[in-house]
């Protein structure tokens, strides 16, 4: 004897918009209940990694840029689930270089008609149900998936704008033109498929260490540590050599030295950039100057004081003016005592 019984599908909303996710409830039993026999039930109290597992059907809404980040929870959906993606940005998605756990999901928008969304609807599940439609597993989808990432300087000039800095502030803390910094911030919202800097502060409140360079990167947008870059003079034998190094430090702006002490610690610091110690086979340190060509950039000076490029150079071309360091031009502009 043949089981008549209908089949039961899973729903769940994720969806702060009740008035519409009550209407694209009644379109979902319309086209399920109605159009294909099958039964509908709508849980309420699931928290979302259950509901991920268990429903059929989920519904969830998206803001701009979140369909192109990686969303770990996501590969925990139910093997051919229909995923509908609810859109609040005003750039369409980039369907095409969605991340694997995002394939097969529906896009609709709130002001979309109910037969377009009907349509979309009816295809994908259709799709989902083929008999060749073959659902790839949690290893393989997260193997082969490359989401947005953003490189150190896109990671550090956003920080700083989601700090509230503007990009005047940006270039001269970075010691970089205005245009420079705003070309980062575009090429970041370009990534992340946004149309303003309010979508761009809203992805980074809620998703910025999903989008950082590394899985387990040191930087966590929303915390008040800002990365300073620094250089760290180290002498090998007779010959100088500098490594970069990254210091993260719990504050809000780079460090600014006192106004009555600024120019004396720029000199002091450009003294023993050029005149490093090594220490010989007595135990005395003997100063080892550099040559011409090995006097630190005015850029190098400026990370040692933690300032900006235009105020290192302020300073530096007061000390030249009285006398107590010298300019050249060797590969750059260097300076030396």
């Amino acid at each position: 004897m043949m089981n008549n019984e209908p089949i039961e599908l899973q729903v769940t909303f994720d969806d702060d918009n009740q008035v519409f996710s009550e209407g694209l409830w009644q379109l979902l039993k319309d086209i399920f209940n109605q159009q294909q026999g099958k039964v509908l039930n709508r849980n309420y109290a699931l928290p979302m990694d259950s509901a991920l597992q268990f429903s059929d059907i989920y519904v969830s809404s998206f803001n701009a840029g979140e369909e192109l980040i990686c969303r770990p929870q996501m590969k925990l959906r139910k093997a051919k689930s229909l995923l509908i993606a609810v859109c609040n940005g005003l750039n369409e998605p980039k369907i095409k270089i969605l991340p694997h756990c995002l394939r097969g999901c529906v896009f609709v928008r709130r002001t979309e008609s109910i037969e377009s969304i009907r349509d979309k609807i009816e295809h994908a599940w259709a799709f989902l149900n083929n008999k060749n439609y073959v659902a790839e597993t949690e290893e393989k989808m997260c193997l082969s998936c490359f989401p947005v990432r953003l490189t150190d300087v896109e990671e550090r000039v956003v920080t700083y704008f989601y700090r509230g800095f503007s990009l005047a502030q940006i270039a001269n803390i970075r010691g970089m033109h205005v245009k420079t910094v705003s070309a980062h911030k575009r090429a970041v919202m370009n990534k992340l498929n946004l149309s303003s800097s309010a979508e761009l502060i809203h992805i980074m409140h809620n998703w910025a260490p999903n989008i950082a360079q590394k899985d387990l990167h040191i930087m966590d947008f929303r915390k008040k540590k800002l990365p300073i870059r620094k250089k760290e003079v180290q002498p090998n034998s007779r010959l100088h050599t500098a490594r970069d190094i990254e210091n993260v430090v719990e504050k809000s702006a780079p460090i600014k030295i006192a106004k009555q002490n600024k120019k004396e610690t720029v000199f002091n610091i450009l003294k023993e950039m050029c005149h490093p110690h090594s220490s010989t086979k007595g135990n005395k340190n003997e100063v080892l100057p550099l040559s011409v060509t090995e006097w630190p950039k005015t850029r190098d000076i400026a990370d040692e004081c933690d300032d900006s490029v235009y105020v290192a150079r302020y300073w530096l071309t007061l000390l030249e003016k009285e006398g107590r360091v010298r300019r050249v031009w060797a590969r750059g502009v260097r300076w030396g005592v």
